[in-house]
């Protein structure tokens, strides 16, 4: 999800420590940003190739690694 969210070049609204409730475990460092519905349309064809190259190479590695009959 992140690779998607990023060729939509996001704008960065903060970057630093979470607010957690008290006692809570959480990261020590958190990214929080926005993209717009358009820059995420207008995107469409990257995330079309970036999906075929998955899948492309899923099925190499599938071919390559996994035994004929699993």
């Amino acid at each position: 999800m992140e690779k998607f969210l990023g060729m939509a070049n996001p704008e960065l609204l903060y970057e630093g420590e979470p607010l957690p409730m008290a006692g809570e475990k959480t990261h020590e460092v958190i990214q929080v940003s926005r993209a717009t519905r358009w820059s995420i349309v207008a995107n469409t064809p990257k995330y079309a190739l970036e999906f075929y190259r998955r899948m492309k190479r899923a099925e190499q590695y599938s071919r390559h690694h996994l035994p004929e009959n699993a």
